[in-house]
């Protein structure tokens, strides 16, 4: 699962990490337990122009 957020309303650095972090809890949280072996989850923050800001990467394993 890959999630964006387009910067172009926030400031880049801390409140842009910020934002994302708390989306990536929430939407996490909504997985309810979905999250199997060898699955990604990713979200990306990116400006209007597809330069990424911030990206938080998730990789599921077992063993």
């Amino acid at each position: 699962m890959i999630a964006t957020i387009l910067a172009r309303s926030f400031r880049i650095g801390n409140a842009a990490r910020e934002i994302a972090t708390r989306y990536a809890a929430d939407s996490l949280r909504d997985l309810d337990g979905d999250l199997r072996p060898d699955d990604e989850w990713r979200l990306e923050m990116q400006m209007e122009d597809g330069a990424r800001v911030f990206q938080i990467l998730i990789r599921a394993s077992q063993g």
